[in-house]
């Protein structure tokens, strides 16, 4: 093909066997010159090699067909540039996304949720969506993603009298695709960065943390080998506050030393902030008796033999993996750690996040410290 090489790489921005997703490009070199056209799709480097995902990644299949697609696509186009005579470059990418007149949001929408590594139930919520937006007959084409009709879908549903958080969730899905799209070039703007557009937020849970005395008691608990490997999962992310996925991809190499203290440093995989956690002595020995690797579990599985974890340690809590994470936050707090370092060990993008998550604490902390105050005077 006229010395154009085409190839798929996903680490211009992280090192090879990361396994923090990075988005997938074809890269498109020419006389010297090259360009990236972004296939929308994130995997972790570790998964990838010699330009296909893993079989054993989630998904795998379909997203490998995408990227073959996309290839004789691109294929396509340059052979016919050269029956013209000419190889425009420049222009190769604008050519490769060309098919997004002929797409349909709706279609787009289908596309991509195929190709995320979500949990099933995350899956199911994502096709609940899309049947209610076809219902209303919204969003069908990308033009229609304007401020205009975002608005009436928020109008929409809370005439239908959905709650608040099933309101923010589809929000969540819609702004996510808009955002896929932006980066597959089908569209030029989001919607929501209009600041005529105001989503609601739904109140967090404020009861979803263990008390000391409950943490201690499923620390203490018998358990059988596979229950017992799961009650130390849970108990590392109580002490880190590592959500699950960043749990499972946790590997040594993360552990580095800082001023003689052993500290874990990544990224989150949801979304890529820096997250800084100190290994105290609680989750180093949850590590040591793991041989410093928890294996794979899927969230369902874990889920499950954490409330059979619960019902033998008697606390009565419908617990999951999020639960650790929630009562990390709440140690921390409650033990007067300030609520910026929280919030970068917790890794939220935002401060205001954890603000919001955990106001009810810093409420009975400014309590605590006024009464201290009180009585010093």
């Amino acid at each position: 093909m006229a010395n154009v090489h085409l190839s798929f790489i996903n680490t211009r921005k992280a090192e090879k066997g990361s396994k923090t997703p990075q988005i997938v490009e074809l890269r498109i070199t020419y006389e010297r010159k090259t360009k990236y056209v972004s296939t929308g799709i994130k995997v972790p480097p570790f998964y990838f090699r010699n330009e296909r995902v893993s079989p054993s990644y989630p998904n795998a299949k379909a997203i490998n067909d995408k990227l073959t697609n996309l290839r004789s696509k691109a294929e396509a186009i340059v052979f016919q540039m050269e029956e013209q005579g000419f190889i425009d470059i420049e222009y190769l990418p604008t050519a490769i996304k060309a098919d997004s007149v002929n797409k349909t949001f709706w279609e787009y929408i289908e596309e991509q949720a195929s190709l995320k590594d979500v949990r099933e139930t995350t899956r199911k919520r994502y096709d609940t969506f899309l049947r209610q937006i076809k219902k209303w007959k919204m969003f069908r084409t990308f033009s229609e993603l304007n401020v205009t009709e975002l608005m009436r879908f928020a109008q929409l549903l809370k005439e239908n009298g959905y709650q608040k958080s099933t309101i923010q969730s589809y929000h969540k899905y819609l702004r996510q695709f808009c955002n896929d799209a932006i980066a597959d070039a089908y569209l030029k703007t989001s919607p929501y960065a209009s600041k005529r557009v105001r989503v609601e937020r739904a109140e967090p849970r404020k009861d979803k943390y263990l008390t000391t005395e409950e943490i201690k008691a499923i620390e203490r608990v018998v358990l059988p080998p596979t229950l017992a490997r799961v009650r130390d999962m849970f108990v590392f992310s109580v002490y880190t506050g590592l959500a699950f996925s960043d749990m499972l991809a946790f590997s040594r190499d993360k552990v580095v030393e800082f001023d003689g203290e052993l500290v874990i440093d990544g990224e989150r995989i949801k979304d890529g902030v820096q997250y800084i956690i100190p290994l105290v002595s609680q989750a180093k020995a949850c590590l040591d008796r793991q041989g410093w690797n928890f294996g794979t579990i899927s969230n369902a599985k874990y889920n499950e033999y954490i409330k059979i974890v619960a019902m033998r340690a008697k606390v009565d809590k419908p617990i999951s993996s999020h639960w650790a994470r929630h009562t990390a936050g709440m140690l921390m707090l409650n033990n007067g750690v300030p609520i910026e370092i929280v919030s970068r060990v917790l890794g939220h993008a935002n401060i205001n996040t954890t603000q919001r998550v955990y106001a009810h604490v810093r409420m009975k902390a400014v309590v605590r410290e006024v009464r201290k105050f009180q009585k010093s005077i």
